[in-house]
Parts: C-alpha cells; sequence; structure tokens
C-alpha cells in the first residue's frame, strides 16, 4: 500500500440530527454516558432525553438540535478515539454548526461550553428567524440568483457548485419554488426526497432562518 495520505475529522451541522443518535454507544460505554449526562448539565434541560426519545420535531428545535449534534458529535469522537479506530488528524472541520465540533476536536474549545455557547446560538436563532431557506441542486448561480432576486429572497451560500442555499423572508419562498421548479413538475411536491429533476431539484426547509 502507498503512503497514507492527509487525514481530516470533519464533522456535520444542523439537518443531520436522528432521534436515538448516540444511544447504543451510551449504552456500551460509561464514559459516553457520562458525558451525555454532563452536557445535560451544560445545556440546562435534559438534553439526552430529547436525544433518546424525541419526537423529531422538538429535536429540530434549533435551541436543542444545535446542543444535541454538538453534544453527539463528541460523545462519538471520544467512543471512536477510545477505541483506537482514528487515525490521528492533519485537519479538522465542519460544516457550518460542526465547526464548533471541529474547534472542540482542536483542542481550542472546551466541550461544555460549546454546549452552553450553541444553545444560546440556537435560542436566538429561534427567536429571531422569520424566515425560510431553500438548497437549491444543479442550477447556475446566476440563474439562481436572478430568480431569488425577483422572489425578494437572495443567495445565502454557495455550498458547491451544483448546490446553492437561498433564503430570504417567508412569503418569498412559495414565489421562488414557483418561478424555478421545472413546468413539468409543478405538481411534484418540492420537498419530496426524491424529486423527478436533479437538474431543478429542490429540498425545501421549513424551518426558520437560520444556518444549517
Amino acid at each position: 500500500m502507498g503512503e497514507r495520505g492527509p487525514v481530516a475529522w470533519l464533522f456535520p451541522g444542523q439537518g443531520s440530527q436522528q432521534v436515538g443518535m448516540g444511544q447504543a454507544q451510551a449504552a456500551a460505554d460509561p464514559s459516553v454516558a457520562a458525558f451525555f449526562r454532563d452536557a445535560d448539565a451544560a445545556a440546562g434541560f435534559p438534553l439526552t432525553r430529547a436525544i433518546a426519545e424525541g419526537p423529531e420535531d422538538v429535536l429540530a428545535q434549533t435551541p436543542v438540535q444545535q446542543p444535541a449534534i454538538v453534544a453527539t458529535s463528541v460523545a462519538m469522537l471520544r467512543a471512536l478515539i477510545a477505541a483506537d479506530l482514528l487515525p490521528q488528524p492533519d485537519f479538522v472541520a465542519g460544516h457550518s454548526l460542526g465547526e464548533y465540533s471541529a474547534l472542540i476536536a482542536a483542542g481550542a474549545l472546551d466541550p461544555l461550553d460549546a454546549i452552553r455557547l450553541v444553545r444560546r446560538r440556537g435560542e436566538l436563532m429561534q427567536e429571531h428567524g422569520s424566515g425560510a431557506m431553500a438548497a437549491v441542486l444543479g442550477l447556475p448561480q446566476e440563474s439562481v440568483a436572478e430568480v431569488a432576486a425577483d422572489a425578494g429572497a437572495e443567495v445565502a451560500n454557495v455550498n458547491a457548485p451544483d448546490q446553492i442555499t437561498v433564503s430570504g423572508p417567508a412569503p418569498s419562498a412559495p414565489p421562488f419554488i414557483r418561478r424555478s421548479w421545472p413546468p413539468s413538475s409543478m405538481d411534484c411536491d418540492p420537498s419530496s426526497p426524491r424529486p423527478p429533476s436533479r437538474q431543478r431539484a429542490f429540498r425545501w426547509l421549513r424551518t426558520s432562518m437560520r444556518a444549517s
């Protein structure tokens, strides 16, 4: 085998949560269970219960979702390191909220301080967010920006050349979808996980306007 290339640890952001995440590891590893208990105290509410039992609509609320994802990311990282299943990284990175987990992994941020921080971050986003977001797949940025502007929205982030995030006031969402969805598929639900045309597929996120 050739020489190993650089190793990166990558951490997920909002939208990656699942009810029950990390709980099998907590049941099998007392140190993981202990960390979740510490996370409960840092969050100021029964975070582990929300992770373990949900329901999904509760776990999706940003004041719950954000500390839940960070806590689970840290717990899983600790379990993998303890089991000697991870090579040491050359880089750490995270997608949006995952940057907090990456900072923890790099030793730049205390895990429990991070949980307190993202709990407050989630509260502020829930209190002040009143818009919507959509991730557009397979359209050029110029076209997305033009359609978004016509609908009263704007390009919020270029995730990849073929994935562009648009955000704006909630009333801008229906016009944006109508202008962007292919006419032949207007009777299809843009929130469908399997849209008929990848060229103009949407993943419509019915959330308050917030970073993912």
